[in-house]
């Protein structure tokens, strides 16, 4: 729902001042990668380990759907791991 909300207000903020949507645009990015990042977490299929990335990690690293290619900071391997939501979250 949060989302439906930020993508309403920059639509209506493209609007209203046009040259601001840019802006708009992406700090709108720049706060879903970071929720994402802090709502998600990984497990390698490797050795098991559980954890999460930085946001940086998470607007750099190549991904599909429910997949990201991302390194293990236990074992040290990149591999696709699925994303998980983090408990606690």
């Amino acid at each position: 729902m949060a989302c439906l909300a930020i993508v309403g207000l920059a639509l209506w903020l493209g609007r209203t001042i046009p040259f601001a949507f840019p802006a708009g645009a992406v700090l709108i990015l720049a706060l879903l990668v970071y929720w994402h990042s802090r709502t998600t977490g990984y497990r390698c299929p490797i050795c098991s380990a559980e954890f999460a990335i930085s946001a940086w990690a998470d607007f750099l690293s190549p991904h599909m759907l429910t997949t990201k290619y991302v390194k293990c900071p236990a074992c040290g391997q990149r591999e696709w791991m699925e994303a998980r939501m983090r408990s606690g979250s």
